[in-house]
């Protein structure tokens, strides 16, 4: 009788165990997702078409650098369109084709994180003309800080603003080299 309820104890704390892990893997983020904002994911593979897309145009932008831009470029599209100024895939699209004018290596098509790019770009413009630089400056501030961001640890952190490149774990030791 005694080993009966033991076991029964242990079939049920393994099944509290179980659903709590289902309800805590529930509240994750799903596998690939490189960021969710405002409950927007951001995928991966977003980052990487992106790269694939734009790579000849795109400088020294990192994997951060565009995590960036796709977190913020809703609030900065929103933000110029207050100014005046409607930024839309239409647009994006005409800049791409203006950046890849001549060029071989335009992409047949832009993905959703390529126009992602282009819209901010636009709406970055817009934002710098504005008079009152102060103003939208605060603005860009506040609106930043109230998205709820969560970063995959594996592309950094979002610090207000930006988006800060992974800290590397301190129980990683730079390689040893041998002597020589």
């Amino acid at each position: 009788m005694r080993q009966h309820a033991t076991t029964r104890r242990t079939v049920r704390g393994a099944a509290v165990a179980l659903v709590l892990a289902g309800l805590l893997a529930g509240c994750a983020a799903r596998p690939g997702t490189a960021a969710m904002v405002d409950g927007r994911r951001i995928a991966e593979s977003e980052i990487t078409a992106t790269f694939d897309e734009l790579g000849p145009v795109l400088g020294s932008a990192t994997p951060q650098s565009i995590l960036h831009a796709l977190i913020t470029e809703p609030t900065f599209s929103d933000i110029a369109g207050d100014l005046g100024t409607e930024v839309t895939d239409e647009h994006a699209t005409d800049l791409l084709d203006e950046v890849f004018a001549g060029s071989e290596q335009r992409p047949d098509e832009f993905g959703p994180g390529s126009l992602a790019i282009a819209r901010f770009q636009l709406a970055l413009d817009a934002i710098n003309a504005a008079e009152d630089q102060q103003a939208v400056g605060q603005d860009i501030t506040d609106r930043l800080a109230a998205l709820d961001v969560e970063v995959n640890p594996r592309f950094g952190t979002f610090e207000g603003a930006t988006v800060a490149a992974p800290a590397t774990p301190e129980w990683i030791v730079g390689a040893v080299t041998p002597q020589q």
